[in-house]
């Protein structure tokens, strides 16, 4: 009886430990989904989808707000929304606000700054425990990773899972710096955004504070580039000519 009670529990405590991470994933699933769509229609004017500091504002990206201009709408112009994804390590939320975009172009490039309408709040993930050290919002650009013989320059996006043209290995991670927020010019060259979670379980029937390992850490990567970028480029060339929107 005894053997059998032990056997019992295990099964019991594995399978709430099962399902607390499926719920968690599900959960990310539905709001990577939503982060894609809206990054993936960043790109209808040509205008760097990601905001960094810049002189008309302080609006900035940084490692737990992820701030884009985005489109939407079946029109042929369609509406730009101004999007702020903000992790909340207090309330333990990660949240869509979107507010009305206002043009205004300067000989800067910041065409676009946000309104004053906030126009949708949407928590798009809640219950989410302590972030580990991985910063939430992890921004990346092409960056030299080698010359060859004859000059050419080669060039990848440094988030760990690319590979060098030159060596053949993986390029170490390197992403942006977003201390103090993202500076105006990086935000520019961002190409590819990584999002870090750790997520739980929405539900507090399907959690147990005496299980472990009921968190999930989840990511994902979406890219801001529309083509692929040749592996090199002659020389004299800067990573700037591989941007966003191209």
């Amino acid at each position: 009886m005894i053997g059998a009670t032990t056997i019992l529990f295990a099964t019991t405590n594995q399978t709430q430990r099962t399902f607390t991470r499926i719920d968690a994933t599900r959960q990310a699933r539905t709001a990577f989904g939503n982060i894609e769509n809206e990054l993936h229609s960043a790109c209808v004017n040509g205008d760097p989808p990601i905001q960094g500091v810049a002189a008309v504002g302080t609006v900035e990206s940084d490692a737990n707000d992820l701030v884009f201009l985005s489109y939407t709408g079946p029109a042929a112009n369609p509406t730009p929304v101004w999007h702020k994804l903000s992790y909340s390590a207090t309330a333990g939320t990660l949240t869509d606000y979107g507010y009305n975009a206002v043009y205004t172009s300067s000989t800067t490039g910041q065409d676009w700054t946000q309104g004053t309408n906030l126009l949708s709040t949407n928590v798009l993930l809640s219950n989410l425990p302590t972030q580990s050290s991985t910063p939430v919002f992890q921004y990346f650009a092409y960056q030299s990773v080698g010359t060859d013989a004859s000059g050419n320059v080669y060039y990848a996006i440094p988030d760990g899972t690319t590979v060098s043209p030159l060596t053949g290995g993986a390029v170490g991670v390197s992403a942006l710096s977003t201390s103090g927020g993202m500076s105006f010019a990086s935000a520019n060259s961002v190409v590819e955004v990584v999002v870090n979670l750790l997520v739980g379980p929405t539900s507090s029937s399907l959690s147990n504070s005496s299980l472990t390992a009921v968190d999930d850490a989840v990511n994902d990567s979406v890219s801001l580039r529309l083509t692929t970028p040749p592996d090199s480029a002659p020389s004299g060339s800067s990573s700037a000519t591989y941007g966003p929107c191209q």
